[in-house]
């Protein structure tokens, strides 16, 4: 089975005569942070939800899934803002805000979202042929963190929320690299952490 014939097939893949992948805008999915952004991302969540009526068991997986160039992008957004608005005390402690941050559970939403795919080629009602697993392990796959504020090039917003930006965006990447890797995961690059902004471009 050749790549693109694999997610071809996976993208047209239906439970119950529902499909289990749906395209939609960044900002249409539920609780973006990045309201202003027009990437075409597949609603992960839904996803989710539609295995999770199939019987599956329920998982903590990332907000979308990009698939660009036949690699697999999965999308976990964060809103530094909302975070802040809703902890003052974070602000100007750096201890605080990275135990608030890890208990996000970054390497669970990752580790979910891989296996939600996984298991999907498992399921005897969709009909993959053994190879898909294999073809799916294979690919390449990104885990992409995306925060609604810019950590060191927005100086207003820096202003305004009082943070070391430079500590926090260190902290931030020293959290997902450790959570991440040493996983069990098949053929995934580093973390990366990108802004509603940055992340567009990375598909210009």
């Amino acid at each position: 089975m050749e790549r693109q014939e694999f997610i071809n097939r996976l993208l047209e893949v239906e439970l119950k005569g529902e499909k289990v992948f749906e395209k939609k805008l960044l900002s249409d999915i539920e609780k973006s942070c990045c309201k202003k952004c027009d990437l075409e991302v597949i609603d992960f969540d839904r996803a989710k939800n539609v295995l999770r009526r199939d019987g599956e068991k329920t998982l903590c997986s990332c907000d979308c899934l990009k698939i660009d160039s036949g690699n697999f992008d999965f999308i976990e957004m964060k809103s530094i803002k909302q975070i802040l608005d809703n902890n003052p005390t974070l602000r100007n402690n750096t201890e605080k805000f990275e135990q608030k941050i890890r208990k996000f559970n970054f390497a669970d939403k990752i580790l979910d979202s891989y296996y939600l795919i996984a298991n999907l080629l498992k399921i005897e009602y969709c009909q993959f042929p053994k190879i898909a697993g294999e073809c799916y392990r294979k690919i390449k796959k990104r885990y992409i963190i995306v925060f609604d504020i810019d950590l060191l090039e927005n100086p207003q917003d820096a202003l305004f929320y009082s943070l070391d930006f430079l500590g926090i965006k260190n902290t931030l990447e020293k959290i997902i690299q450790d959570e991440v890797q040493g996983s069990d995961l098949q053929n995934i690059e580093a973390p990366l952490m990108k802004t509603c902004t940055t992340l567009k471009d990375l598909y210009s």
